[in-house]
């Protein structure tokens, strides 16, 4: 992550999936805005609803267009319910494209589980998030705090995360104690974006030539897949990237 002022944050961790693995880090503990990069929690406990039946990625709609006058800060200028988009392709939208109305859609989505037509059903969506990244994630303090494009946020109450916390969610994506096997491959498909990776598919083939493992390289690809989504976002002058 990367909060590009004059001498702003950068800052990563790293580590093996496994049991006391070790982490190497540097900021690990700062407080980013993590523009796009937070749009994964959604989608995470999106599919959490998916597998307990709540909602089906096949026949669930989701209401989908917010006024062209509205300000994407307006809590009460929520997604209009005759616009709709299947929950696989708003999905997508929000992951692959990083479109910052279907990712609003979704808030105000399970919003509308809790306390249907609610005024504020964005702000509510997003408590029940927090609450379950708290519940289920080990997360320690709010993350979602407004709209995504939300540019009257800047400084005051933006969203927010640090790279332990982003280390916890990505553990539990890649255990079995929230989604079984099936789901967690249908939230990677909802996510692969594979022009987004091209970064970390280069670090695997220089890797691999370093090695003398070219020869190998497909079939380590066949066997493994990535889970990420970045995010690049203006804010106040200040540029942040994930």
């Amino acid at each position: 992550m990367y909060n590009q002022t004059v001498g702003g944050t950068h800052g990563y961790r790293i580590r093996r999936i496994g049991a006391n693995s070790p982490a190497y880090s540097v900021n690990s503990n700062h407080v980013y805005y993590p523009a796009s990069a937070l749009k994964t929690l959604q989608h995470f406990y999106a599919m959490s609803l998916v597998q307990a039946g709540t909602w089906d990625l096949n026949t669930t709609d989701i209401p989908n267009c917010i006024p062209l006058t509205a300000d994407p800060c307006d809590e009460f200028a929520f997604t209009l319910p005759n616009c709709t988009q299947g929950l696989d392709a708003s999905l997508q939208s929000m992951m692959v494209n990083s479109n910052n109305t279907s990712t609003i859609a979704i808030q105000d989505a399970v919003g509308q589980l809790i306390w249907p037509n609610h005024p504020q059903v964005g702000t509510l969506g997003r408590s029940v998030i927090n609450t379950w990244a708290t519940q289920n994630l080990g997360f320690n303090f709010t993350t979602l705090r407004t709209r995504f494009g939300c540019v009257g946020a800047c400084g005051t109450n933006t969203n927010r995360f640090d790279l332990i916390t982003n280390e916890k969610m990505y553990q539990k994506i890649a255990g079995n104690s929230i989604l079984d096997a099936n789901h967690r491959v249908l939230m990677k498909d909802l996510m692969l974006n594979e022009n987004n990776s091209n970064f970390i598919l280069n670090v695997i083939n220089q890797e691999a030539n370093d090695l003398d493992k070219a020869s190998i390289i497909n079939d380590f690809r066949d066997e493994t897949y990535l889970i990420r989504k970045g995010g690049s976002w203006t804010c106040g002058g200040k540029r942040y990237i994930t």
